[in-house]
């Protein structure tokens, strides 16, 4: 094994021109139908001021109510432009439709309204052109329908019952937002209720709220308010193991410098003998309680503390070499199942522990999260969930790396007869949920192993759906916000072993770890099934990445892992078809349970004979261009066997929940073969960004030999961990040129143009039976590398 080469960066940053977005060519309105506009927008204006005037009524003495409505649009707008037009006149756009058509949110004042209501009027009478009033059909207000959430729908609340709701906030300016919520949680007191918590960030703002129905009507009539919901609830599925096992010997390779994995669940029970000598520290809940009731955390410390537990058996040996925190967030109700605190936020929660173990733990960069609100499925949303933003946040602000469960279907939901067709039918139960959509987030799905009974007749005693490899049939399955692929990555979360006579319980088909239960049932381990499992060892091999790589930034600690990984030839046979070539939609199938597939450890932290990483830290600007070259050898040319070439690329860009596009800036990257250099580089001068189109419009107008590398431009450049793969037998280009590396940033909405994206790429090359490889690309890149300077 060796060190992974340093990628050849050619230091110049390449300015690309900019032209604004213009949007789509607004249809005119004729003299009539202006008039017509002009006559039911003042309708619905005076109905606005009507309401207002009730409302002021209704809540003086608490707050001032803010006028917000929405605007409705007959086509696509131009984000930047719409903002800019509506706040000629002082109205303020809070939210943007997500597919930039529908309908848009937006607050005024009553003077600023009066002021529109005259631009209309000029626009009418033809006395000003105000194109923009073109792209706009009408203005409403938002109903009481369009702010309640299905489940608090369809919850019947009795005359004397209170009950925790959530209550999000339309994101207004600092100084609307905290008036309302002082006047809120004074008004919500004097009806007997209250405000339990508050979390206010710079893309929402949440009230944790302990309301009766009286209660849940008046915010629900708050123009301010955006959504009511109940609070989300933990889905845990776990079981024990019923057999004894000797105790194994602990080796402790622990040191102050190592890394550290927060692991945010129901607490651990730290006087297990194997968590003895690694626990670092352990967070009590709200109620000072510390210890593991459920069980469901001590399993997945165990596991994020060891990683393949029971290699650990088979091996005789328990290896230390992580430090475990403990965090309590979940406790155990009076029938043992998990909760979530009924009065604090879980995103409050969340923000505060993150802050108190990244402080008092420097080393603590990777925090892991097996929960998940199966209440929120990311199927076709419109918004990215608010806890999955707040970890997005987190991950920027505080340098930190998320893993998170893809979610699992409830056993009795699972349609067993139908695997692994029921993940083709976009069935929305079935999607990954809520927060495994963060974009900076690693989201880790479920492989079946290798223990399943080789018979899989439906009507044998014994029935496993999934065999090897094969996505396990509880994993939730992608994609996440906006298409981006998701899951991440997957690793061995259990099976379902189906006995006909007893159900769903054969202990071959789960995973083994930890049991909090030890002293009393005399055993150390116990088992159990789901993404809560195949998400900590993910955590495992990140900590362990860390303690190689410690000066390495999270973005290659995360590229270094993604690009080891690999989507298994064993799959189910509905997938057989799906090549390495097939195009995006059909990739995407796959990709949706595999995401870029098991990671291997052993390839990430170090290059091979005839492996070869190529890697590189680097910063871009806004809009900019930067190249690398990679001269290849020779013998790669001519000596035989299979090669692959893959790219991987992972960024943190800030996010916005409130603009149209999530990532406040795109990365994407080409690679060019049988080109120089300097070519690529005029060609990448010679193209304008347009604001209104992505990075892979771009790129098809660079018109020069590219390496197609598979999933395409257009699905990976959704998300920020980006890989593209491609695989030859023999190569055929001109072996004199060097490969050329294209990395291209386009802002989206950062305002500041001095703005510096952190990234990390990886160039990896395999050439299987060239034992040579690693030191002719060595040698090669050193010897250009030495000639420039």
């Amino acid at each position: 094994m060796a060190e992974h080469l340093e990628l050849p960066f050619i230091p110049e940053n390449f300015n690309r021109p900019v032209r604004p977005g213009f949007g789509a060519k607004r249809i005119q309105r004729n003299t009539q139908e202006k008039q017509q506009f002009y006559s039911t927008s003042i309708e619905k204006f005076n109905e606005f001021q009507s309401s207002q005037s009730e409302k002021k009524k209704r809540f003086s003495g608490y707050f001032n109510p803010q006028l917000i409505f929405k605007i409705v649009l007959n086509d696509k707008e131009n984000e930047d432009t719409f903002r800019d037009e509506m706040r000629k006149s002082n109205i303020q756009i809070i939210s943007p439709s997500p597919d930039k058509a529908g309908y848009w949110v937006a607050f005024a004042d009553e003077d600023d309204l009066h002021t529109f209501r005259n631009r209309i009027g000029n626009y009418a009478s033809e006395k000003n052109k105000l194109d923009i009033l073109n792209a706009i059909t009408a203005f409403d207000l938002i109903s009481k329908d369009e702010k309640i959430g299905v489940h608090l729908l369809n919850l019947e609340i009795q005359q004397d019952q209170n009950v925790y709701v959530d209550v999000e906030i339309w994101r207004m300016r600092d100084s609307e937002i905290n008036q309302f919520v002082e006047g809120i949680e004074l008004l919500v007191q004097t009806k007997g209720c209250r405000v339990t918590d508050k979390l206010i960030k710079r893309n929402f703002c949440l009230l944790r709220v302990l309301a009766n129905q009286e209660v849940i009507d008046l915010l629900l009539d708050c123009n301010e308010v955006c959504f009511v919901d109940l609070p989300p609830k933990p889905y845990i599925n776990y079981s024990y193991l019923n057999q004894e096992l000797e105790e194994l010997p602990i080796v402790n390779e622990l040191t102050e410098d190592s890394a550290v994995i927060a692991v945010l669940d129901s607490g651990i029970v730290a006087n297990h003998p194997l968590f003895q000598g690694a626990v670092a520290n352990e967070y009590a809940d709200a109620n000072g309680a510390i210890s593991d009731a459920t069980g469901h955390g001590s399993k997945v410390a165990g596991i994020a503390l060891y990683g393949d537990i029971k290699k650990c058996i088979d091996d005789r040996q328990f290896k230390q070499s992580i430090w475990i925190v403990s965090a309590k967030i979940m406790f155990a109700d009076e029938n043992g199942n998990p909760q979530y605190d009924p009065e604090i936020l879980l995103e409050h929660q969340l923000q505060d522990i993150v802050f108190e173990i990244r402080n008092s733990y420097p080393n603590c960069r990777v925090f892991n999260l097996s929960i998940g609100n199966r209440e929120n499925k990311v199927f076709e949303i419109r918004k990215q969930f608010n806890l999955a933003v707040l970890l997005d946040e987190l991950a920027k602000d505080y340098g930190v790396i998320f893993t998170i469960s893809a979610g699992n279907i409830p056993i009795n939901e699972i349609l067993l007869d139908a695997y692994p067709e029921y993940y083709l039918a976009n069935i929305p139960d079935y999607k990954i949920i809520d927060p495994a959509s963060a974009a900076l987030a690693i989201t880790v799905g479920s492989m079946a192993h290798d223990v399943a009974p080789l018979d899989r007749n439906p009507g044998d005693l014994h029935f496993a759906p999934a065999l090897f490899n094969h996505p396990s049939p509880f994993t939730c399955s992608g994609p996440g916000f906006k298409g981006m692929i998701k899951p991440d990555l997957v690793e061995y979360g259990g099976n379902l072993i189906i006995n006909r006579f007893t159900g769903v319980n054969n202990l071959s088909a789960k995973v083994l770890s930890l049991n909090k239960n030890f002293a009393i049932d005399s055993r150390l381990f116990s088992v159990d099934i789901g993404t809560s499992l195949s998400c900590p060892k993910v955590a495992h091999q990140l900590a362990l990445l860390i303690n190689k790589y410690p000066d390495k930034g999270n973005n290659m600690i995360k590229a270094l892992l993604l690009s080891s990984a690999k989507i298994p030839n064993e799959r189910p046979a509905v997938f057989n078809s799906i090549t390495k070539k097939s195009p995006d939609k059909d990739l995407l199938q796959l990709m949706n349970l595999y995401g870029y597939g098991l990671p291997s450890l052993k390839e990430a932290l170090e290059s091979a004979d005839d492996k070869v990483l190529l890697i590189k830290e680097n910063r871009i600007g806004l809009n900019k261009i930067q190249l690398y070259r990679i001269d290849l050898p020779e013998n790669l040319f001519t000596k035989r066997g299979k090669r692959v070439i893959s790219v991987t690329l992972v960024y943190d860009p800030q996010v916005s929940k409130n603009r149209l596009d999530y990532l406040s800036c795109s990365m994407g990257f080409t690679l060019f073969r049988n080109t120089p250099i300097e070519i690529v580089s005029r060609a990448y001068q010679q193209v304008q960004v347009d604001e209104d189109n992505d990075i892979e419009n771009v790129e098809e107008k660079i018109k020069l030999p590219q390496i197609k590398l598979q999933p395409g431009t257009n699905l990976r450049n959704r998300g920020v961990h980006q890989k593209g793969s491609t695989y030859f037998d023999r190569l055929t280009w001109n072996k004199e040129l060097p490969l050329v590396l294209a990395v291209v940033c386009q802002n989206k909405h950062i305002s500041d143009e001095n703005y510096m994206q952190d990234y990390a790429v990886i160039v990896k090359i395999v050439h299987e039976g060239n034992m040579e490889l690693y030191n002719h690309i060595r040698l090669r890149n050193l010897a250009r590398a030495q000639i420039r300077g």
